[in-house]
């Protein structure tokens, strides 16, 4: 596996284009893009592209991978600070003094992430229950809190990918 990560650094210029881009990040309007354009520091991903790719390897492993040398986990890990910058964006992940807390086994998602998720779960009144069927990324949390068993994204929309 490459242990080179990418060149990429957080500037106002990235925090534009990911809101552009990501429409939930978007919806959240202008005085939230110019507040994170104005507060880089708090969206440095190197703490959290280390914690992400030092748990990498045991995790494969879990999964019965055996060998993580493969163009994929390359790509993986050069993108890994990118990759950290937008789930920081969405306030995905815990504070970095809280990171570097955090045994292998806890949860590094913040508070806010997980009490504010918008869940496609059949529970009665989920969130998106009222809205049109979207294209897009899921992720399925082990109900035992034992982390991501399953992500992705659904080119048929999240419904039709929840009912596979």
């Amino acid at each position: 596996m490459s242990t080179s990560q990418s060149s990429f650094e957080v500037t106002s210029a990235f925090v534009r284009t990911a809101c552009a881009n990501f429409a939930s990040l978007e919806d959240r309007g202008e005085e939230f893009i110019e507040e994170c354009a104005n507060n880089l520091p708090r969206l440095n991903a190197d703490t959290f592209a280390k914690v992400l790719m030092s748990r990498l390897p045991r995790n494969l492993r879990e999964r019965g991978i055996e060998s993580i040398d493969h163009v994929v986990w390359d790509f993986v890990v050069q993108n890994s600070r990118l990759g950290a910058a937008i789930l920081k964006l969405h306030n995905v992940g815990l504070e970095d003094t809280a990171l570097k807390n955090r045994t292998a086994q806890d949860s590094l998602f913040s508070n806010h992430f997980l009490k504010n998720t918008e869940c496609l779960s059949g529970r009665p009144n989920a969130v998106l229950d009222d809205i049109e069927d979207q294209l897009g990324a899921y992720m399925y949390e082990d109900e035992e809190g034992l982390g991501i068993i399953r992500a992705g994204s659904a080119a048929v929309g999240i419904r039709g990918r929840h009912k596979e």
